[in-house]
């Protein structure tokens, strides 16, 4: 495991841990970010687990696919807290069954790398469309910015899957033609994951700060 990977590691686990410091100052929204950071920890841990200390060495991809789902679910119930418009809400709530129904379909009936790839980009691709809805939202709006939780954690949600979205794309067409370039230029996803668990860690700051006024 390389640097990189030891840093996101870390500030993964710092983002957990400053969550579970300030859990009681949580609203539901941000409670929501915290379980989802929860999950992401074990489920990397896990990951690395099977990577780098388990005997037989490989990427557990099993593991990823339950994730994923459950990811996506969580990160929509705290959209549809956030987002004012009822519709909007409304729609992303009435989503988590419909696409949670076709994941568990996908993990007992099996698919391919492809299926598996194109249905984790339309997670992505959902979660980006939500980030800028709440977007759309907060420019009517006359909140502040800078001390928003809420604020800071769309905004890496927006960075993290917007960016993975068109860097997993980019990775697979080159894994197609040299899967060793394809596993260096993965690293860039770590980094995108340094920035995105380092906004969420933001975010539960803002919080506690919100809640000595």
């Amino acid at each position: 495991m390389n640097i990189i990977n030891y840093v996101y590691m870390s500030i993964l686990l710092i983002c957990f841990l400053t969550g579970l410091t300030y859990i009681i100052f949580l609203k539901k929204p941000l409670k929501m970010i915290f379980i989802y950071v929860l999950v992401t920890l074990i489920t990397e841990s896990l990951g690395y687990y099977y990577l780098y200390i388990h005997p037989d060495s490989k990427i557990n991809g099993l593991i990823y696919s339950y994730y994923r789902p459950i990811a996506y679910c969580i990160l929509s119930i705290f959209f549809s807290k956030i987002i004012h418009s009822k519709t909007i809400s409304n729609i992303i709530l009435f989503l988590i069954p419909c696409l949670l129904s076709v994941s568990i379909y996908f993990i007992f009936v099996g698919t391919t790398g492809k299926t598996n790839f194109q249905f984790g980009l339309l997670f992505k691709g959902l979660l980006v469309c939500y980030s800028v809805f709440y977007f759309k939202q907060l420019l009517k709006s006359e909140e502040e910015i800078n001390s928003n939780p809420n604020f800071w954690i769309v905004t890496g949600i927006l960075f993290f899957h917007a960016g993975f979205f068109f860097l997993s794309g980019f990775i697979n067409y080159i894994s197609q033609k040299d899967i060793e370039l394809a596993r260096k230029l993965f690293t860039i996803n770590h980094i995108i994951n340094i920035i995105y668990y380092s906004l969420i860690t933001y975010g539960f700051v803002c919080q506690r700060r919100l809640a000595r006024l």
